[in-house]
């Protein structure tokens, strides 16, 4: 915050502490704000997606995770299109991305871009990882 030529660094500092502080675990109504194609460490195609939290206490602030698409294990892929069609995103939208036959990663950029823009309700979780706490989307539903 600053005022013609003073800076209130002590609300700054506040600000900023407040920024990377997990938001309580709850329920909380988003919207895809940015979603993009990435690779995993593993080499697995993934969407790496920022959510905005629309509503309560907690409007505005930033939840994340990621998609990955891992067709050889059946769990991590079963989960994949249940977090896909709470978005939204069901079987027709698979179907047609079939028929354009494009790469993996043409793809999951096509994916991308149809979720961004969605709304879900998502239950935030709060773990500690690296020494820190931070929020983690641990179920999905539209």
């Amino acid at each position: 915050m600053t005022t013609e030529n003073t800076i209130n660094w002590a609300q700054l500092r506040k600000d900023a502490d407040d920024a990377t502080k997990p938001v309580p675990a709850d329920w909380y109504d988003v919207i895809v704000e940015k979603a993009e194609r990435k690779p995993a460490s593993t080499g697995a195609e993934m969407v790496v997606t920022q959510f905005k939290i629309e509503t309560g206490p907690h409007a505005g602030r930033t939840l994340f995770t990621n998609f990955v698409f891992s067709p050889d294990k059946a769990f991590a892929l079963n989960m994949f299109f249940r977090n896909m069609e709470a978005l939204g995103v069901g079987p027709v939208f698979f179907t047609l991305l079939q028929e354009q036959n494009l790469s993996v990663e043409a793809s999951m950029i096509r994916l991308a871009e149809a979720i961004t823009g969605r709304r879900a309700r998502v239950e935030a979780g709060v773990r500690v990882w690296q020494g820190q706490e931070r929020n983690e989307i641990k179920n999905m539903t539209p």
